[in-house]
């Protein structure tokens, strides 16, 4: 996984520089997520995230983000058995057309794909722990209001897996670095 990410890093920053007209930007940014099961359960972890990203046109760009977990949440259920839910890590590549309707704040959207890695763990007796992985069609929506010429804070909503008993969105608050 480490090999995949070192890939879109160099495959981006290559674009990136091949492309004298492109904004590029760096986005560091920090994420309240959901994992939503269908019987109501929720969980509630943390994640941070890079996301290398350049315009493509006047209203297009393209993303590339990797992070991890920052924090996990754990629930007590049924004779004081805790479950944990950690996201390890996750890697995705999106597409955000975006419009400015003024000169400091710019609405977009975002598609596309995102892997995760999650870990879910048990205090049982057993001590049961389980890693999982999957992928899936992500999207959302977001605001940037700019502080200067280069930098602005940004404000998401993204929904990033959506499959069979498991929802994982999130809302997150970042800070993005034209150069």
């Amino acid at each position: 996984m480490k090999k995949f990410f070192a890939v879109i890093a160099l495959y981006l920053a290559g674009w990136v520089s091949s492309n004298a007209y492109a904004e590029s930007y760096l986005d560091l940014g920090y994420s309240m997520d959901s994992f939503e099961l269908s019987d109501g359960t929720e969980f509630e972890p943390s994640t941070a995230h890079l996301t290398l990203g350049t315009t493509l046109g006047s209203n297009i760009a393209v993303e590339g983000v990797i992070g991890t977990g920052v924090a996990d949440d754990s629930q007590s259920f049924f004779l004081g058995n805790d479950i944990t839910v950690e996201m390890n890590e996750f890697y995705g590549i999106y597409l955000r057309p975006f419009v400015n309707v003024t000169d400091g704040i710019e609405l977009f959207g975002r598609i596309g794909y995102r892997k995760y890695e999650a870990t879910v763990s048990s205090d049982s007796g057993t001590g049961t722990e389980n890693t999982d992985s999957d992928k899936d069609v992500s999207y959302g929506v977001g605001a940037a209001f700019n502080v200067s010429d280069t930098a602005s804070i940004l404000v998401d909503y993204m929904n990033y897996y959506d499959k069979e008993n498991l929802e994982i969105s999130g809302v997150g608050l970042g800070l993005r670095f034209e150069f």
